[in-house]
């Protein structure tokens, strides 16, 4: 009877610190760690992107796509995977390879709302990397749903595959 007990005693703290282990860590795409993954939490990676937060209250689980980069990509994904877009993040997955090891994706937004327009259009986009000595590679462009509010990205994003040695350069354009 008392290995018994002493056996259902063990279960119940296993159980117990287990679950209490897990309750800390955020649920992939909760930046703002209140138990649910909502457009809010995109709006918060957003303005932490760019700058307008200083900091996420969980931000293993903003990096949305594993890349170990918080960036726009992360919050378009987030407001995904809210309106049903996507059925999965990928944090702490392995991120799917989308380039040659030599080339890299970058993306900036169109703007921000109410406040500034960084291209009208692809083309205008090409051009000023084209400008600074970029090569881009291929250019498309990504639509996802936001939330109309002042100072977060918009809803278009450009992204740019240029070569690796480009990256630093276009990083001092504002692409990331």
């Amino acid at each position: 009877m008392k290995i018994k007990n002493k056996l259902s005693l063990f279960f119940i703290l296993f159980f117990v610190i287990m679950g209490t282990s897990f309750s800390f860590c955020a649920e992939c795409g909760d930046a703002d760690d209140n138990e649910r993954v909502d457009i809010v939490d995109a709006l918060h990676i957003a303005r932490y992107y760019v700058g307008l937060e200083e900091e996420l209250a969980a931000p293993d689980a903003a990096d949305v796509n594993n890349d170990d980069t918080i960036d726009i990509r992360d919050a378009l994904l987030v407001a995904q995977y809210y309106v049903g877009s996507i059925d999965k993040l990928q944090c702490g997955d392995e991120p799917a390879p989308t380039a040659l090891p030599s080339e890299v994706w970058v993306a900036r937004p169109s703007g921000i709302q109410c406040e500034v327009t960084y291209y009208e259009n692809a083309m205008e986009a090409r051009d000023h990397l084209e400008s600074a000595g970029i090569t881009v590679l291929n250019m498309r462009v990504a639509t996802y749903p936001v939330i109309t509010l002042c100072g977060v990205p918009t809803g278009t994003v450009y992204e740019a595959l240029i070569r690796t040695e480009d990256l630093e350069k276009a990083e001092a354009l504002g692409w990331g």
